[in-house]
């Protein structure tokens, strides 16, 4: 492997890098600053998650009210008092919604193994919920790791470069088709 090099950018840049899995979800940032070697950090912090030491994962769940919004995400869904409540209040489940946008070919899945996504959500529904979800993680996660850590996220808010990535076998005119999906505004 190559040694990094300092970045030569004119001025400091934040790469955030998103995996979004069927199971759990990570992130990776990287702050870019002139002349300095860029370094890829996780983001070992998520609400609800108990680990101590920090987990750079977090579990691909979201709970829906019964108005669609968003109750619950990550290891916080998992938690006792979250599963009885969204009993009680008839919460929707969104898992594994990864799988709702694969692509017509490749591996084959048994559409009946694959949950439902909930009412009047589609995948791009949830996924744009979860991301908004990891965005937040980050920026928690960065504004609290680094001295005048708000002062620092306002100023790179505005250089924010996402990688997201797709799986392997999600390749040529799928991957293109859900990379124009999950970007495209609106």
């Amino acid at each position: 492997m190559a040694p990094r090099i300092a970045f030569s950018g004119p001025a400091p840049k934040l790469i955030l890098g998103i995996d979004i899995g069927t199971t759990f979800s990570g992130m990776s940032y990287c702050l870019l600053e002139p002349g300095r070697i860029p370094e890829i950090l996780p983001v070992t912090r998520f609400p609800a998650q108990d680990h101590i030491g920090g987990d750079s994962k977090v579990p691909s769940i979201l709970y829906y009210d019964q108005l669609g919004r968003v109750r619950a995400c990550g290891a916080e869904a998992l938690h006792e008092s979250v599963v009885e409540q969204a009993e009680e209040e008839c919460w929707q489940k969104a898992e594994w919604f990864k799988l709702h946008l694969r692509p017509a070919t490749g591996v084959a899945i048994r559409e009946d193994s694959v949950p439902p996504l909930p009412a009047n959500k589609n995948a791009l529904d949830v996924f744009a919920d979860f991301l908004q979800y990891l965005f937040a993680c980050a920026k928690a996660y960065i504004v609290d790791h680094y001295q005048n850590g708000n002062a620092r996220w306002i100023g790179l808010e505005n250089t924010i470069e996402y990688v997201l990535t797709h799986p392997n076998g999600w390749s040529g005119s799928s991957s293109s088709r859900c990379e124009t999906l999950l970007l495209s505004p609106g």
